[in-house]
């Protein structure tokens, strides 16, 4: 399920955190960083994370002269930057059987507008831990497993994944660059909040499509 289309491609080196740097997540949009997506850095405790993601289809340089630019905002060993692909399709179908539960990447709970995957790892990691306890309780039977997990998914996983892949769609379907994509205000806003986790995917949504209709 993951074509060239559906799959996104990060590169990221890990260096030592600036003294000054306050804990402020930098996220950078337009073609000068990333082909078709965005490059962030973000301070954690004693490194901070400098990379960049692009969906591979768009992708027609090698990343790394992309992540060289950030190095007007922080020093890095380019040489030890990392790839690693993100599935961007959304929630895809045959995650569960009677006796495996799939939870993360290899299932497809990977925001396709944002590339967050962490979070809706941990929530559906959480719905299959939920449902293999009540089996072992005896409060159902293994092969109502798979069924309890994806009820619990349909309600905590799904929803923000199917938003999200409509507003990629509609994204490629207008034909918009990073670039142009932001530019104004109230876009800028919605996505900034998405990317914060400060509001759903529904509402950013909302907020994205009423700024593009006015």
């Amino acid at each position: 399920p993951f074509t060239r289309d559906r799959l996104g491609l990060c590169i990221q080196v890990d260096a030592p955190s600036k003294v000054d740097a306050r804990g402020e997540n930098w996220i950078f949009y337009g073609e000068k960083y990333s082909p078709f997506g965005y490059a962030w850095i973000f301070p954690k405790d004693k490194v901070t994370s400098i990379g960049l993601g692009a969906l591979i289809s768009h992708i027609k340089s090698n990343l790394r002269l992309y992540l060289a630019k950030l190095k007007e905002y922080h020093e890095f060993d380019l040489n030890k930057a990392r790839f690693h692909p993100v599935p961007l399709s959304g929630p895809i179908k045959n995650i569960a059987t009677r006796r495996v539960l799939l939870v993360g990447d290899s299932a497809g709970h990977v925001s396709p507008i944002t590339g967050e995957g962490i979070k809706y790892a941990m929530f559906a990691g959480r719905e299959a831990a939920k449902a293999i306890s009540m089996a072992l309780r005896g409060d159902i039977s293994v092969k109502d497993v798979r069924t309890v997990y994806l009820k619990g998914l349909s309600k905590t996983v799904f929803p923000d994944l199917r938003i999200g892949r409509m507003l990629m769609r509609i994204v490629e379907r207008r034909m918009l660059k990073s670039s142009g994509l932001f530019k104004d205000r109230e876009k800028l806003r919605a996505v900034a909040e998405l990317y914060a986790s400060n509001i759903s995917h529904f509402k950013a949504a909302l907020k994205y499509l009423k700024a593009v209709v006015s």
